[in-house]
């Protein structure tokens, strides 16, 4: 989806200090604000800019016009600091929406974490778009790809994140990735009903880095309080799926991935999530 409430804007800084469930970083960088993707269980939504914003959430997006250029200032004076940088792109927005092509924001971003690296970089998100950036992603020496891949059952995609990319074209994505040298890790966040087995077998032929599972209930940030806030159980129990609505559901996939992979590439929610960050922050 490619909305069409789009609105230019001037930004007054671009990476923000983080903590919380991403603690094993620095800082996030939002290039846009607004998602098009507009996931049912997005945490965002129940955040003041998904509360307050000037339409629903998924309908708009703005245009931080002048990130590029307010990134390079700012990591100037981290470096000049002396200062840890470890980033995660983004926590809040697809960096690669249907915009990025014409804006390439985002793009700029990583020519500037080319000319300045930061010791992680994370990119995260669940678009293809974002191969046309691998040469400079394999440029940036701590630079990871991460994919979001939800499911192994594109009926299960099309029915609760229809404005999703399909799963084959992200499996494709995590391949060229590979192809092209980038670390990558694939995020199953939150995991959505699927046949495990299936599932797992998808994971272990993209052979990852390293792979994260998180549920609604772990990985929204607030012990499960905003996936219940955005009736996130009712979703799914509205197209049948009962069983997943369970906290452990999780635990199945987690199994046979921990049986394909070293137990050291399989982490789970917010541990996951900040394992590299903690492993170069040591």
């Amino acid at each position: 989806m490619v909305p069409s409430d789009i609105r230019e804007t001037i930004a007054h800084r671009i990476l923000t200090p983080t903590g919380g469930f991403l603690e094993g970083f620095t800082h996030t960088l939002q290039p846009y604000a607004g998602c098009p993707f507009a996931c049912f269980y997005c945490y965002v939504r129940r955040l003041p800019i998904g509360l307050l914003g000037r339409a629903p959430w998924g309908t708009w997006l703005d245009v931080k016009l002048n990130a590029p250029a307010l990134l390079r200032r700012e990591l100037h004076v981290l470096h000049d600091a002396g200062k840890p940088v470890r980033v995660f792109l983004s926590s809040a927005t697809d960096p690669y929406n249907g915009w990025e092509p014409r804006y390439q924001i985002t793009r700029r971003c990583l020519e500037v974490f080319r000319e300045l690296p930061p010791q992680l970089l994370i990119v995260q998100t669940r678009s293809p778009l974002v191969r046309r950036d691998y040469e400079i992603l394999r440029t940036i020496p701590a630079a990871w790809l991460s994919m979001t891949i939800e499911t192994n059952d594109e009926g299960v995609r099309k029915q609760l994140t229809p404005l999703c990319p399909s799963i084959r074209m992200r499996a494709e994505a995590v391949r060229q990735a590979k192809a092209a040298g980038i670390r990558v890790q694939i995020t199953v966040s939150p995991l959505l009903p699927c046949d495990e087995e299936r599932f797992a077998m998808l994971l272990c032929e993209l052979d990852p880095d390293f792979v994260i599972v998180d549920t609604l209930s772990l990985g929204d940030g607030a012990q499960g309080k905003r996936s219940e806030a955005l009736g996130c159980d009712e979703v799914l129990r509205q197209h049948g799926y009962h069983a997943w609505t369970r906290p452990d559901c999780y635990r199945r996939l987690l199994t046979l991935l921990r049986q394909c992979f070293p137990a050291q590439r399989v982490g789970l929610s917010k541990e996951g999530f900040n394992t590299w960050a903690r492993v170069v922050g040591a």
